[in-house]
């Protein structure tokens, strides 16, 4: 069963790390929104800086520098480490999503790391294609966002 905001999820379960990347802003805020009130720990595409004293967000729309944020190792307990996301919720087209999942299945660190792809455009898209080539779940926009909350807690392993 998926949560909505007026139910409340009872079960304890141990925090997911989400990587999503889109490039609409209300559509990354809702998703945003709706894992990590789940519980999950979500990092998005975005950066923010500080330009003549106030903060402005910036979408990071290049692949590499992406997956570089993502990547980047961290030091804990005195330790380089690198903690990869446990899923991928990609859009497809308009941040080059093709290149990302490509990429993706070329690291030794994330190609077994599962993924959904969102798209306006269903009706170009392969869905078979996706799955085959990409081992991508697919989901067409516009979205009921906890049925993406939904099935992104079925690929990381949360019963719903």
């Amino acid at each position: 069963m998926a949560w909505g905001p007026e139910q409340k999820n009872t079960e304890v379960v141990e925090m997911s790390r989400i990587a999503l990347f889109d490039t609409e802003y209300s559509t990354l805020r809702s998703l945003y929104y709706a894992l990590t009130g789940e519980g999950h720990e979500v990092i998005t595409n975005t950066a923010t800086e500080t330009i003549e004293g106030q903060p402005v967000t910036q979408l990071i729309t290049d692949p590499v520098h992406l997956l570089n944020k993502i990547l980047q190792p961290q030091i804990i307990d005195g330790h380089a480490t690198v903690k990869a996301p446990d899923l991928f919720i990609i859009d497809f087209l308009n941040i080059d999503g093709e290149k990302i999942m490509k990429l993706l299945k070329q690291i030794r660190l994330t190609k077994d790391i599962p993924i959904i792809a969102m798209s306006h455009v269903s009706g170009n898209i392969d869905r078979l294609q996706m799955i085959e080539i990409y081992g991508a779940h697919y989901i067409s926009k516009p979205f009921n966002i906890w049925e993406v909350v939904e099935c992104a807690e079925s690929f990381i392993g949360i019963k719903c």
